[in-house]
């Protein structure tokens, strides 16, 4: 388990772990992939973040979306509902940069 005591400052990827994903595509409820503004849609405390201010934002290859925050640890969006992990997770620090 990953503690303050025992985290380390950088963690280095090596570049054969770095998962280019592809870009984001919007796609509607129905599962139709449509143009970006038709579905743009933002999301704040009262749909399940752990607060407004978002530092940093990352899409994985498996279409999850993760949200780094100033503060309230980070999140998992999976396109229906939020997931959020901080320290009592086990994370070092709940900022997220």
């Amino acid at each position: 388990m990953i503690t303050s005591a025992n985290a380390p400052e950088v963690v280095p990827v090596p570049p054969e772990r770095i998962i280019k994903a592809g870009p984001f595509i919007p796609v509607g409820e129905d599962g139709v992939v449509a143009g970006a503004i038709a579905h743009t849609r933002t999301y704040t405390t009262d749909d399940g973040l752990p607060m407004d201010d978002i530092t940093c934002a990352y899409r994985a290859a498996n279409g999850m979306l993760w949200f780094g925050t100033n503060g309230g640890g980070i999140t998992r969006y999976d396109g229906r509902s939020f997931a959020n992990y901080t320290m009592t997770h086990g994370l070092p620090d709940n900022t997220i940069l």
